[in-house]
């Protein structure tokens, strides 16, 4: 959507009045030409920025290019371009590397390059910004390989643990059963060994068998000690040669942020000043007699709405003047259908905007019916008038007096076929700021209410009557009041029905 901007002529000081989107535009009062990024650079600079740091890179590459488009050599627009296209939330947060992990390196790298070329006189500058991201780029790979690389190690590691544990389980399981062996080896076979041996004095029978037993039980021992120390070993160097090398790369890194901290401060050093860049660049002149205008054969009656002059329109049909108070309006304020421009700023809740468009289009058109109805609606914060709904919540004097007089405005300035409505919705205004008075005063008197029951046995017991006094009289203003609210809602619902009938019988908001 367009919006409408307000500026000072540089030369003269003449006031120009224009659509954001009348890119280039001439000042009738002293002949300079000037280019729409002129004027709005700061709010361009400030939104680019504002995308930035919401992430929203595709707008703010629209802001900057909208300013590279006019001056190709502004510091700033060249800046958040580069940011913009390496996916960086701020410039700030180039301070530290590991801020850069989510972003675009080698778009940033390109773009850097590319500033460099259009500002050759800060070359200097964007050729530290293309180490730094290099740098950093470097430093990122390096350090997503390293961790790719340690992670396979770790879950080598982790593998020969789980190897030892293996070993481990197969150990238990085996003495397990080599007790169970012994127990019946004990139960079974030693009484008869241990009695034949008694009987025919062979005591190196029990002793022999005794000894077979035992080396069995040594050896499976010695078996799965020498396979755990195997594997024990072996992980051991491995471990030992991983951390040589995790240390190495942690050095590595090390030397690697620290020569990206130094480049960031050289950097920061020689930021030129970007006021230096910014100055407007003068437009030539374009020859008008052969510039296929859409204005060229059309003009309004325009009545200027600080003075109420007759506005003419200049030679090139680019803008209107009024030679009585030193203001100017784009003529792109006054066609390419204005109402739909107020249109679509009350759909996206830019009331102010949509109010500034109704009054320009009663600057052509003064008893223009969507434009006075406009208004009112604009007034109140509301998008048709089916939503003029009665509200609880306070309402500030301002709006409601805004409400009243751009009543009255439409009620004096509509023509005949139109006042009945506007006097209805003028009408219905009326039970609307009496409903919400009388909400608020009813509101007022309930906390009084509320204070003085809350607290009155305090005020019993210091013999402090003056508050309770009061009640009955707070009771029947407030009964006043939602009396008053009351007879506002009844005649506003009666009016309203009305109001919207009628008012769907003219074409205006849907």
């Amino acid at each position: 959507m367009a919006l409408l901007k307000s500026y000072s002529c540089v030369k003269c000081g003449g006031v120009l009045n224009f659509d954001e989107n009348q890119e280039v535009f001439g000042c009738p009062f002293c002949g300079g030409e000037f280019a729409f990024t002129d004027f709005h650079r700061g709010d361009l600079i400030r939104q680019g920025n504002i995308s930035l740091n919401r992430g929203n890179y595709s707008t703010a590459k629209d802001k900057f290019q909208a300013i590279l488009n006019r001056n190709p050599r502004d510091f700033e627009a060249l800046q958040g371009m580069i940011l913009a296209e390496g996916r960086i939330t701020a410039v700030n947060r180039l301070c530290r590397i590991e801020y850069l992990e989510d972003s675009d390196l080698k778009a940033a790298i390109y773009a850097a390059k590319k500033a460099g070329e259009a500002l050759p006189e800060e070359n200097e500058y964007f050729g530290l910004l293309v180490r730094m991201f290099e740098i950093a780029r470097d430093y990122l790979e390096s350090g997503a390989e390293a961790n790719e690389a340690s992670e396979k190690q770790n879950m080598h590691f982790r593998n020969m643990s789980y190897q030892i544990m293996s070993v481990e389980e197969e150990e238990e399981a085996t003495f397990d059963g080599y007790k169970k062996a012994l127990g019946i080896l004990a139960s079974r076979f030693l009484p008869v060994i241990f009695a034949v041996s008694l009987v025919f004095q062979m005591w190196w029978i029990t002793i022999a068998f005794v000894v077979i037993v035992a080396i069995v039980g040594i050896c499976m021992k010695v078996h799965y000690a020498s396979a755990k120390k195997n594997i024990e070993t072996s992980l051991d160097d491995k471990m030992k040669t991983q951390f040589k090398i995790d240390d190495a790369a942690v050095a590595k890194m090390k030397e690697t942020r620290h020569e990206y901290m130094n480049t960031y401060i050289k950097l920061k050093k020689i930021v030129p000043d970007p006021k230096a860049y910014e100055k407007p660049l003068p437009q030539p002149k374009h020859d008008n007699s052969v510039v296929n205008d859409p204005f060229i054969d059309i003009e309004k009656t325009v009545i200027c709405n600080k003075c109420g002059g007759l506005l003419t329109l200049d030679k090139e049909k680019n803008l209107y003047e009024c030679r009585s108070c030193g203001v100017a309006y784009g003529a792109s304020l006054f066609f390419g259908n204005p109402f739909e421009k107020a249109k679509k700023a009350i759909e996206e809740n830019d009331f102010a905007e949509a109010d500034q468009r109704f009054s320009h289009m009663l600057m052509t058109d003064p008893k223009s019916f969507d434009a006075l109805l406009g208004r009112i609606l604009c007034a109140g914060r509301w998008k048709t008038v089916s939503e003029i709904n009665l509200t609880d919540l306070a309402v500030s004097d301002v709006r409601l007096n805004n409400i009243m007089e751009r009543a009255d405005d439409a009620v004096s300035h509509a023509v005949e076929e139109d006042k009945p409505i506007f006097e209805d919705i003028r009408k219905l205004a009326v039970f609307y700021i009496d409903y919400v008075k009388a909400t608020q005063a009813a509101n007022v008197f309930s906390s009084k209410l509320e204070y003085i029951s809350k607290n009155r046995l305090t005020f019993l017991k210091n013999n402090d009557d003056s508050e309770l006094k009061n009640q009955s009289v707070y009771i029947k203003w407030r009964k006043e009041e939602l009396l008053k609210k009351h007879n506002a809602k009844t005649g506003f619902d009666e009016l309203k029905a009305k109001v919207v009938t009628d008012y769907r019988k003219r074409t205006f908001i849907r």
